[in-house]
């Protein structure tokens, strides 16, 4: 792990979407099989405007070079999309040990409320597999919530761990081995990059 994305500049543009392979089949008598093999990572393309100063192409640069293309993981926390639509506040805890599957039962949330939306992102403490909420999260009058959510937990998250809903982290590494600019006249940079998440 090396180090946080630059949060400056800010990107002008963000395409993130999610890569979950599925090997698909389909016999002579059109039957179809579809097969998971349960993996899926999401995938980032942040665009810069097209009038970067050298100034402000040098962090992101160095960065990305020290990063070795590919070779080094880093934290990127994605502008707007990595906080949380829904009422949720404090610190939401994990409800329960051994939890599969995609849902979670969690607690210490705000009462009687929608507290996470559909597309929201999480983040269980000790994991760095960040999942997306599939649907409306709606409290209890007792701060007890379901959340159901993709892809299934890699792993199981440990009771009481700390639930992250805002400015979630994705552990990624960059998707290219050449890292590149274009100086056009007069001296501006147009910059842009790809990561992908390596949970």
């Amino acid at each position: 792990m090396s180090g946080t994305y630059p949060a400056s500049p800010i990107l002008n543009r963000l395409e993130y979407s999610s890569f979950a392979p599925i090997r698909l089949t389909i016999a002579n008598d059109q039957t179809r099989r579809a097969r998971s093999n349960l993996t899926q990572r999401w995938l980032f393309d942040g665009f810069y405007s097209r009038k970067l100063t050298r100034a402000q192409l040098g962090p992101l640069f160095a960065f990305a070079v020290k990063q070795k293309g590919p070779f080094d993981t880093f934290l990127f926390i994605p502008p707007v999309i990595s906080d949380t639509k829904g009422t949720m506040a404090g610190v939401p805890l994990v409800n329960g040990a051994r939890q599969t599957g995609t849902s979670i039962d969690i607690d210490d949330c705000p009462l009687a409320s929608i507290v996470l939306k559909a597309e929201d992102f999480l983040l269980f403490a000790g994991h760095s597999k960040v999942y997306m909420v599939t649907e409306d999260v709606l409290s209890n009058g007792s701060g007890e919530a379901t959340v159901n959510f993709e892809p299934p937990l890699l792993e199981s998250p440990a009771n009481n761990a700390l639930v992250t809903y805002d400015a979630v982290p994705f552990t990624c590494s960059f998707n290219q081995e050449t890292i590149r600019t274009l100086l056009s006249a007069p001296l501006n940079h147009d910059y842009a990059m790809q990561l992908i998440e390596v949970p």
